[in-house]
């Protein structure tokens, strides 16, 4: 099951996690205190990644 939600973190790492079929993933540090490891799709599908700061 895909569950679909709004996550909140910081990237801390990614990859490929299927090279014969290019699909990539990122792990999140998420602001609830837990990594998550997030598949994001093909190389060719455009992604969009934003980053900020967070106060200190």
């Amino acid at each position: 099951m895909v569950r679909r939600q709004r996550l909140v973190g910081r990237v801390v790492g990614e990859g490929l996690s299927d090279e014969l079929r290019e699909r990539r993933f990122v792990v999140l540090e998420g602001v609830d205190g837990w990594t998550h490891y997030v598949e994001i799709g093909p190389l060719s599908g455009a992604v969009l990644v934003g980053t900020f700061a967070l106060p200190n």
